[in-house]
């Protein structure tokens, strides 16, 4: 036996390929054909349904669908091998799921997708399967703190008195409670930074503090998510300070941080269109020094269409 011939042959998508649904319980077997970070965000759900594709017994294709709380379930994620590809599996795949969803009562599909502007082939494929309600919903972009300490407006940025930045960790109990009690009014829900600091990067995770009453004003909290890359997950300073461009010194100072450790040299980001300001300041004056800048989409379909 040969190292070849044991290699299964791809067949045609409709022939030879079985496609199998299955619970979360499966999901080890095949957990290699998807995402790592996908295993940790299932850990507690209910009701996952996994679509498998195999070549006998040779699993070649995955589509996890994870279902949500008003008739709707998450694409979380759709791969199948390469040599399998352009076979139609990966049709064959989203179909069983939707299928299994809508057999359920489901009537909303939703799947998150980022999207390169050289490459809108993942978008492509969710419109010719009938996903075709698209909406850009953030900017996801990454670069170099060699790129970030070459860019003028940023290392010029300085805070005004009487504004200092500290540590994430060395915020305390009474600034926390002033914290968690402005969430909903002042400081979005979506941005409340205890959703985010269970796993936080404390050495570049910062808040920005009013020294005159020793409120917190801002933050951001970040995530290592690989050996040289930061994510800065989590970023916001109070309304009343963003038109002063209060959101450049907290950049820096996490910059300054990450630099400082001499171990990750990428940091990345996304800012949502829910803020366009901050998304037209991206566009327009971070773009030049970003190695790259991708579209986050969410892409929707009517599963029972009236």
């Amino acid at each position: 036996m040969t190292f070849l011939s044991q290699i299964p042959i791809p067949a045609r998508a409709d022939a030879g390929v079985d496609i199998t649904l299955a619970p979360l319980e499966a999901f080890d077997a095949v957990a290699h054909l998807t995402f790592p970070v996908l295993r940790e965000k299932l850990i507690g759900k209910t009701g996952v349904r996994l679509a498998i594709a195999s070549d006998g017994g040779f699993p070649c294709g995955l589509a996890v669908g994870v279902p949500g709380s008003n008739a709707d379930f998450e694409l979380a994620s759709l791969y199948v091998l390469p040599l399998y590809r352009r076979q139609g599996l990966g049709s064959r795949l989203l179909q069983q799921l939707e299928q299994a969803f809508v057999a359920e009562g489901v009537r909303l599909g939703a799947s998150y997708v980022t999207v390169k502007p050289e490459d809108q082939s993942p978008l492509l494929f969710l419109r010719a399967s009938g996903w075709s309600q698209v909406r850009v919903i953030g900017l996801n972009c990454r670069t170099t703190l060699k790129n970030a300490f070459e860019t003028s407006w940023l290392v010029k940025a300085r805070l005004p008195d009487p504004f200092e930045i500290i540590g994430w960790e060395d915020v305390d109990e009474a600034q926390r409670n002033d914290i968690l009690a402005a969430v909903g009014d002042w400081a979005p829900r979506d941005l409340n930074p205890f959703l985010f600091e269970g796993d936080a990067h404390q050495p570049t995770s910062v808040a920005l503090r009013d020294k005159r009453d020793g409120r917190i004003r801002g933050w951001i909290i970040t995530h290592q998510i690989g050996p040289d890359l930061i994510r800065w997950t989590c970023s916001f300073v109070a309304p009343e300070l963003q038109h002063q461009g209060m959101i450049i010194p907290l950049w820096l100072a996490c910059a300054t941080r990450q630099k400082a450790l001499n171990t990750a040299s990428r940091f990345c980001f996304t800012v949502f269109m829910e803020q366009p300001r901050m998304a037209k300041f991206v566009a327009r004056r971070m773009k030049p020094k970003l190695e790259e800048m991708n579209y986050s989409c969410m892409v929707l379909k009517n599963l029972l269409p009236d």
